[in-house]
């Protein structure tokens, strides 16, 4: 192996070394060692001596042909080349988190399907529909849950339901379905005693919501210039919602595919509001570097052909 002489020479240490070189338990300790700057520290965190530490990165300068730390009693820094280095390892050490990623995707069960979708929107997964994916794939594992971080939805879900504004860009994106939002209040409210209504008749009133992009829509059209945000009852479901609505709680704000799902009258009514009822997209989406499985595949279209009687 060509001795390294210089600090520059580390930038093309992967063209000059064979891959055995590149331990992956001492590049970790490497990039350990330099965050803390403690060989102690980073023996503690791996379950090693500080001694045995020590010796890994003595044999990695030994390798590359330059010191990479400067020893102070327990503690170490980084000397010139180590400083150039750790760039290097810590992108070496996202590469090999995302092979983990991908490797566990590729070992987990081809009937598995897990989905990433908002508490409202698990409503949209009907009975029937269910009932139909069952039937063609009795021992498929599926699994729905809300989405928790942007990484959770690229690495951990087959794909993602979302409201067309949440989706991001450079996916691949299939829209499922236009909802219509309608405005619904006990008979007994205020506004069930009027007839055709203007958006300033809303300016007072308190506002029960399933879902808190309902809010958000709201503001940006049917609402816009009102503010509302400290007259909101958010509520983590659509039952709740409408149960709240019934006691005379507030005006509940509903997707149409809602009151097909969970009926609303005629313990509610609908109103008819001076504006144009406002409307969102629902859309799947996914990384557009890793294509849908074949169960996926089927999922979607079993849903969208469940979706038909809501279009």
């Amino acid at each position: 192996m060509p001795k390294l002489n210089s600090i520059h020479d580390i930038e093309n240490v992967t063209a000059l070394c064979p891959p055995e070189v590149f331990d992956s338990k001492r590049l970790l300790m490497f990039y350990l060692a330099a965050r803390d700057g403690s060989f102690a520290m980073t023996a503690a965190q791996l379950g090693l001596s500080p001694s045995a530490v020590s010796h890994s990165m003595r044999s990695l300068e030994e390798e590359l042909g330059l010191a990479l730390f400067r020893r102070n009693g327990p503690h170490v820094t980084l000397t010139g080349a180590g400083l150039r280095l750790l760039p290097i390892i810590e992108e070496l050490m996202q590469c090999m988190k995302k092979i983990r990623q991908e490797m566990a995707l590729l070992d987990s069960r081809s009937d598995q399907l897990r989905i990433a979708l908002p508490q409202v929107l698990q409503s949209l997964m009907g009975s029937s529909m269910l009932g139909s994916f069952r039937e063609c794939f009795p021992a498929a594992l599926l699994e729905m849950g809300v989405p928790v971080s942007c990484e959770q939805k690229e690495h951990l879900v087959d794909f993602t339901i979302q409201y067309e504004a949440e989706v991001p860009a450079g996916v691949v994106r299939r829209d499922l379905i236009k909802e219509t939002l309608h405005l619904y209040v006990a008979p007994f409210h205020p506004l069930g005693q009027h007839g055709r209504l203007k958006v300033e008749d809303f300016s007072d009133l308190w506002w029960i919501l399933p879902e808190k992009g309902i809010l958000e829509t709201l503001k940006s059209t049917f609402l816009k210039g009102i503010h509302i945000e400290q007259r909101v009852w958010n509520l983590p479901d659509v039952r709740g919602a409408i149960d709240l609505a019934t006691e005379g709680q507030g005006v509940l704000c509903l997707p149409d595919w809602c009151t097909s799902v969970h009926p609303v009258e005629p313990a509610l009514i609908r109103l008819n509001p001076f504006l144009e009822a406002p409307t969102r997209t629902i859309s799947a989406w996914w990384p557009a570097e890793r294509p849908l499985s074949w169960i996926a595949e089927v999922f979607l279209s079993l849903l969208d052909g469940d979706l038909e009687k809501f279009r």
